[in-house]
């Protein structure tokens, strides 16, 4: 948290004062556990995020929380061994967001009577840290959390176990590592039963943020009783997009993710990390694997995810390959598994200030129109999506300039798709057909001269390599890519197009 002792009375035990430092306190709490007299509560800030506060009338001057806060203790990390991992169970792959090598290692845990604890989606929808003692309830705590968790007491219950001689895994942030073995070093409790996962970290965004968005799905939509930050079973491991369920209706957006993506509702501190390094003190880091197509060529077609994992510890080894007949491991190196947050932290963005004062004042709605749309543009213009922002020429000119001549196009019947057939009527590019996405519309070539086809037909032409499949319906673009991608259309036979994007969301 970055603090400093300071006398504030004549009392020379009236008070020790915490310089918060916003961009340094990564809000691990370890400085409010370490307390003896309790006078330390963590408080949510005008970002929603959990900032350290002393009462000053019952602070006894000790200055164990100034001796606990990471950022006051010098310690060092270890230089890692690269591995690639995943698991071999494909049902237990497709549940974890990458290869499954959290699964392994808190399975393994778990069958010594061990203890794990990890962020966890509560019934309410909050992310909050989980105690997990037995198998079936592991399934909480798979899966990305793009939001910063509430750790509560989990540091002090970790304590207990392991006085209790319990074995524990510890899966979190690195700071919240560094936290956790911050207070255990100060307490002076044996750790050779504790094994520490770290993640691969872009940033934690704020809890209010996330909070704002929810409301906003339930006036829009309903009460939510799931939600999935990263949706791997319907988008794949490659894809970015959340999903939830409205009573028994699976609904998917690309707005949380692109809010996260867009990197204006981290924490301050996460614009500085002192963690975005190799070296750190946690026994494993694992990760997303980006990029494993440099070390393992034929998993560029494999959507089923991949780990990366860093060894530093006999320990972690141990666990890892407990029961290897069950994963498949590839050692790799450093230089093919540059991941961008393991050498810098994440940029801040120009807007974040702007971002957070319009945050005080606008609902959500405002935020996703002015700033993550902005974002999101930004990088469908870079991907995968062409934004279209003039004329009709335009989009026969991208078609030409990427060798396509045969498109057969997805969408609903509106002012987007009859603007892309009349611009692509008269051209070298053959439209063999039209599929209403939602079939809303059966007499839709009474609207305009195109042919309707099947959606079965046209993925049968599409995967014969005879079409592409020419997205166009900008608001729907996220359930198009979803429906097409779940009937094994992969992502480079889709060209999705989209207009500038306007109005509300």
């Amino acid at each position: 948290m970055g603090c400093v002792m300071k006398q504030t009375g004549k009392n020379s035990k009236t008070a020790i004062q915490i310089n918060q430092e916003p961009d340094r306190c990564s809000g691990c709490g370890a400085c409010r556990d370490i307390c003896p007299v309790s006078a330390i509560k963590m408080e949510e800030n005008e970002k929603g995020f959990l900032y350290p506060k002393v009462n000053v009338d019952m602070c006894v001057y000790c200055g164990k929380c100034k001796d606990t806060c990471p950022l006051n203790r010098t310690t060092s990390g270890t230089e890692p061994i690269f591995y690639a991992v995943r698991i071999k169970d494909i049902e237990k792959r497709m549940k974890s967001q990458s290869g499954g090598a959290f699964t392994i290692l808190a399975e393994n845990i778990l069958s010594e009577d061990g203890v794990v604890y990890g962020a966890a989606v509560s019934e309410k929808l909050k992310v909050q840290y989980l105690r997990v003692t037995d198998v079936q309830e592991l399934e909480k705590l798979k899966g990305s959390k793009y939001v910063q968790a509430d750790l509560g007491n989990t540091y002090t219950e970790i304590e207990k176990d392991l006085k209790a001689g319990r074995t524990v895994l510890f899966s979190g942030t690195p700071c919240g590592v560094d936290g956790l073995l911050s207070y255990l070093d100060s307490k002076k409790i044996d750790q050779n039963k504790l094994l520490t996962c770290d993640l691969i970290c872009h940033g934690v965004p704020s809890p209010l943020v996330y909070r704002k968005y929810l409301d906003y799905i339930r006036k829009t939509n309903g009460e939510p009783t799931t939600f999935v930050f990263r949706d791997k079973k319907n988008w794949g491991w490659r894809q970015q997009a959340e999903s939830y369920v409205i009573d028994g209706k699976l609904y998917s957006s690309q707005v949380y993710t692109s809010i996260f993506s867009s990197n204006l509702a981290l924490r301050e501190s996460c614009y500085k990390c002192r963690y975005a390094t190799v070296i750190r003190r946690s026994d494993i880091t694992i990760g997303d694997y980006w990029g494993v197509e440099k070390l393992l060529p034929e998993m560029e077609k494999d959507d089923t995810g991949i780990s990366l994992v860093m060894i530093r510890s006999e320990k972690a080894v141990n666990y890892l390959l407990k029961n290897e007949e069950q994963i498949e491991i590839w050692e790799s190196e450093k230089s093919k598994s540059f991941q961008w947050n393991l050498a810098f932290p994440t940029l801040k963005p120009r807007e974040t200030e702007l971002f957070w004062n319009n945050e005080q004042k606008q609902d959500i709605r405002f935020l996703i129109r002015n700033y993550v749309y902005s974002q999101m543009r930004k990088q469908l213009e870079s991907d995968r999506i062409t934004v279209i922002h003039d004329g009709k020429e335009e989009v026969v000119q991208f078609l030409l300039n990427n060798e396509i001549r045969k498109v057969i196009i997805f969408g609903r019947v509106g002012k987007e798709t009859e603007t892309v057939w009349e611009s692509i009527r008269d051209s070298e590019v053959q439209v063999i057909g039209f599929v209403d996405i939602f079939e809303e519309y059966p007499e839709a070539t009474k609207v305009f001269d195109l042919s309707i086809v099947s959606f079965e037909e046209a993925k049968s032409q599409i995967l014969k390599g005879d079409a592409i499949a020419f997205l166009t319906d900008e608001t729907n673009m996220v359930d198009i890519q979803r429906k097409l991608y779940r009937n094994k259309i992969p992502f480079k036979k889709m060209i999705p197009i989209s207009f500038v994007l306007q109005g509300g969301i």
